[in-house]
């Protein structure tokens, strides 16, 4: 019998499951509880080792757990800075559409268009700090290279915005004098 078997567990247990198991088969079989002593005793040294064994497995786990933490931790960060990248490209405007039919949520006027601008700027800047922390606080990380590609990405697509914003403002200007 596997140390799972003995406890009756599946492979997925939690610690909190293992010790609730070991207490209930530990009660069936304990020598105290039971006359046949030699078999009780040969049922709890093996109902303890597999406790021991699962023990070991569940402490190796939380070992391992804390590194994918860790690196989840990364990821958490990194995906919130590919959400907001993901928003600020061109399509995601809400301008007229070349064929004059409106997207959702369509601007009204020319003169909201840079407020929008301004908008996916601010969500660049908040997409380049979450990928800026990845880079600086966990180098190691399976996302290292794409947020770095991304922030370079996003400094010139400040710069392109930036100066798209400043274009309407003037246009808007010209046309209210």
């Amino acid at each position: 019998m596997t140390d799972y078997q003995v406890l009756e567990l599946d492979e997925d247990f939690s610690y909190e499951e293992l010790k609730k198991a070991f207490r209930k088969k530990a009660k069936q079989y304990h020598p105290d509880k039971n006359k046949d002593c030699l078999n009780s005793h040969l049922a709890m040294t093996r109902l303890n080792q597999a406790y021991s064994n699962l023990v070991k497995k569940v402490k190796a786990g939380q070992a391992h757990n804390e590194q994918l933490q860790s690196k989840d931790k990364a990821y958490s960060i990194y995906r919130k800075g590919i959400d907001k990248f993901c928003n600020i490209h061109p399509s995601k405007w809400k301008i007229y559409s070349i064929d004059g039919l409106f997207n959702t949520g369509a601007i009204t006027t020319h003169s909201d268009t840079p407020s929008i601008i301004q908008s996916l700027i601010i969500q660049m800047a908040e997409a380049y700090r979450n990928f800026s922390i990845v880079i600086n606080e966990y180098e190691g990380s399976p996302w290292y290279s794409d947020a770095l590609r991304k922030m370079k990405e996003i400094e010139k697509m400040i710069l392109r915005y930036s100066k798209i914003k400043e274009s309407y403002e003037l246009d808007i200007k010209k046309t209210q004098n």
